[in-house]
């Protein structure tokens, strides 16, 4: 199945890198790049109207020149592009759908952890019915392979059928990454807790789970599954230090869901050590074990 890019492009360097990779993707999957431009909406003031016209005209040229680029660096690419006035946040979910994939950057920042659940990216994967991916400022260029976070829930369910079609579309390698915490220590009598056995393969059922799901995505794809001692954030982190792509399922937590992202995907964006894919609830019926009847990875 072949997902559309879509790019929003703000004129700033962050945005530039990931309007670079979204047209690489586009490259290698097909389906086309759509590079969208959003205004803010101007105000409703006729002595502001000579400015409103000026930054219009003014974003019109440079969208243009990023196009002509891009045409350039990507012969044959179908490259369309739009320019809108209004919220930002509005119009790209507007644009997201499952045969979409949402691409937007970010500069790497230093504020307190916590603020990153609530960060752009972070709220377009909330409520986006499509993944969106969020591309650092800088990322090394011959970083090679895909990472996804695995849980079972129906989020990692999603990003595990998204990035095994990534992965095999891409010929690149696969790891499927499963973090626990490890048995406990008995206080008083020391040693492993009961059943510790038991929860490491209850652990490895997970991974075996996810594994046979990229054999229904992408049946071809050779991967591999790590079972890691210690949180699923730093986990992830440390094998996205290599990584081209890291994909991770996103439900949030609470009655604000849907505004914040769970603690593992905040931790990767507060990182950002590669481009982070974030599937969130609205995609779980896109790429669900349903959706793949009858799909075709390549």
């Amino acid at each position: 199945m072949t997902h559309a890019t879509i790019v929003g492009w703000d004129g700033s360097s962050a945005s530039r890198a990931a309007l670079d990779w979204a047209a690489r993707r586009a490259r290698r999957h097909g389906g086309g790049l759509h590079v969208l431009r959003v205004l803010g909406p101007f105000p409703f003031v006729e002595s502001e109207a000579l400015w409103a016209d000026e930054v219009t005209a003014a974003s019109i040229v440079s969208l243009d020149d990023e196009i002509a680029r891009l045409r350039t660096e990507h012969p044959g690419l179908a490259v369309t592009s739009e320019l809108v006035s209004g919220d930002a946040t509005e119009i790209l979910l507007d644009n997201s759908s499952p045969q979409t994939v949402l691409v937007i950057g970010t500069r790497h920042r230093s504020a307190p952890y916590f603020r990153f659940a609530w960060s752009f990216g972070g709220q377009l994967a909330g409520h986006a019915r499509g993944p969106v991916v969020i591309v650092p400022e800088t990322s090394p260029q011959d970083a090679r392979g895909i990472v996804v976070g695995v849980d079972s829930s129906p989020e990692s369910d999603a990003a595990v059928v998204f990035a095994a079609r990534e992965a095999d579309r891409d010929g690149s390698p696969l790891d499927l990454v499963h973090a626990w915490l490890g048995p406990l220590m008995n206080p008083i009598r020391g040693g492993d807790i009961e059943g510790a056995p038991w929860l490491e393969d209850a652990h490895r059922r997970v991974l075996a789970e996810a594994s046979a799901l990229v054999g229904r995505a992408a049946p071809d794809l050779l991967h591999a599954s790590h079972l890691d001692v210690g949180t699923a954030s730093h986990a992830l982190l440390d094998r996205a230090r290599d990584a081209e792509l890291v994909v991770v399922g996103a439900r949030g937590r609470g009655p604000l869901a849907s505004l914040v992202l769970g603690s593992v995907s905040t931790a990767l964006l507060e990182s950002m050590p590669c481009p982070i894919a974030i599937l969130g609830p609205g995609t779980v019926a896109g790429f669900s074990l349903a959706s793949l009847s009858g799909a075709v990875s390549r």
